[in-house]
């Protein structure tokens, strides 16, 4: 058995940001150990969370198991990566609603692995955050990353409030100069305000509807006073063309960077606006001025971008607080009633226009 110590994320881009500060502690409560990642290896062009990783030095090496394997398959592909390295710990940094019933299922899988000691596998009782208010809403409630830092104090992993400080990715300066050189050729406006955009979500439930992108950017074009930088993966570049073509004006930069450099280009913005989203997770990683407009889904408070200058919009419902996937209200009323004049107004208040 090899006494290292192998951590079990669940989540790609946005839980790896929010699980940072647990790393920090767990780097520090292990001192002098191996610690590795058990990921899934996903398809060339999506990012994978060791990247971002083992660029802070959180981790020193990744243990990765094939993507897309259900049921007894997949388990099996990952009981075989967990087997054949033998840690002697596993520490566990899933989404904090994720059931106590699974999380005990998990620590049962991670025992018949063959690893003697389990860290963090401890459900969190959502059930105390969710009576409603007198006004019929649901409450605040505690950050993503203070739960499952909580979770792994439980087992004697402390944390200390520093770890859930801002900057959490830090772009060099070889970096953050390659974005400058790839604005200083791009730009066709470079002493206006520079606004970026990340309009796309995994979850139907937290989009806002392109054509309301469409709107907000132009009325911000037609101010005279901005540039707009559309962001995002590969997979939005062709959208984003045609929102720069509405516009007007703009850049799109989505499948341009690779993760730091994306980080150090948002970090450069006058202001990002975007959805509940991993881009908007790593505008806060740098502490980039942030509109982010957020369904009304979760709870206030609970996946909020965590940086200094971060902004929530939500137009409070009825029947917020569904963690549903897509909305099976006609209209979607919490992204619907988020509208472009309110964003607008907004964004120009942060901008100073």
């Amino acid at each position: 058995m090899s006494d290292h110590v192998l951590v079990y994320q669940i989540g790609s881009l946005g839980d790896t940001i929010v699980s940072i500060p647990c790393y920090r502690a767990i780097r520090r409560h292990f001192r002098g150990k191996q610690i590795r990642l058990l990921e899934a290896k996903l398809k060339e062009g999506r990012v994978m969370p060791s990247d971002m990783l083992m660029r802070e030095n959180l981790i020193d090496g990744v243990t990765q198991y094939p993507h897309g394997g259900t049921g007894l398959k997949g388990k099996l592909d990952v009981w075989k990566s967990v087997f054949k390295e033998r840690p002697s710990t596993v520490v566990y940094i899933g989404p904090a609603e994720r059931p106590p019933k699974v999380v005990q299922r998990d620590k049962a899988f991670f025992r018949m692995c063959g690893v003697p000691h389990l860290v963090g596998f401890h459900g969190v009782d959502y059930a105390q955050f969710q009576t409603r208010c007198p006004d019929g809403f649901l409450p605040s409630m505690p950050h993503q990353s203070r739960l499952r830092l909580e979770r792994l104090s439980k087992d004697g992993v402390a944390f200390q409030e520093e770890d859930l400080a801002t900057p959490l990715l830090h772009p060099t300066i070889e970096e953050k100069e390659s974005v400058m050189d790839w604005l200083d050729k791009n730009r066709d406006f470079p002493t206006r305000k520079l606004v970026t955009i990340g309009f796309m979500t995994a979850k139907p439930l937290t989009r806002w509807p392109i054509e309301r992108f469409e709107d907000l950017g132009r009325r911000l074009a037609e101010t005279g006073q901005v540039e707009l930088i559309v962001t995002g993966g590969p997979g939005e570049k062709a959208v984003g063309e045609h929102l720069v073509q509405a516009w007007g004006q703009g850049l799109v930069a989505a499948g341009v960077f690779a993760i730091h450099d994306m980080a150090a280009l948002l970090g450069m913005s006058d202001l990002y606006i975007g959805l509940d989203t991993g881009t908007t997770h790593l505008a806060a990683t740098v502490d980039a001025p942030i509109l982010a407009l957020y369904a009304d889904h979760t709870q206030p408070g609970e996946w909020a971008p965590m940086g200094k200058q971060s902004e929530v919009m939500t137009h409070r419902v009825a029947c917020g607080g569904c963690r549903g996937f897509d909305c099976s209200v006609q209209g979607h009323p919490c992204m619907a009633g988020l509208t472009v004049d309110m964003v607008l107004q907004r964004a120009k208040e942060r901008l100073g226009l």
